[in-house]
């Protein structure tokens, strides 16, 4: 219901501030799982793509950006 949606939605934005924390200490790996572990949870979830493309640039990965 309603209550799921809202703890749903929360462990969403907390994962992805944990993707932010170590994509902007360059742990690229930490990162990805944190944002796959966000999108699994919420396809729909445009912030989490943006960052996760930007995550494959870095790690020179331009063909995955794109699917992002």
């Amino acid at each position: 219901g309603a209550k799921q949606s809202q703890q749903d939605q929360g462990l969403v934005e907390s994962r992805v501030g944990l993707a932010l924390v170590h994509y902007k200490e360059k742990s690229y790996e930490g990162a990805l799982q944190e944002l796959d572990g966000a999108l699994k949870v919420n396809p729909g979830f445009a912030k989490g793509y943006l960052l996760r493309a930007k995550v494959q640039l870095e790690r020179k990965q331009p063909e995955q950006a794109r699917r992002d």
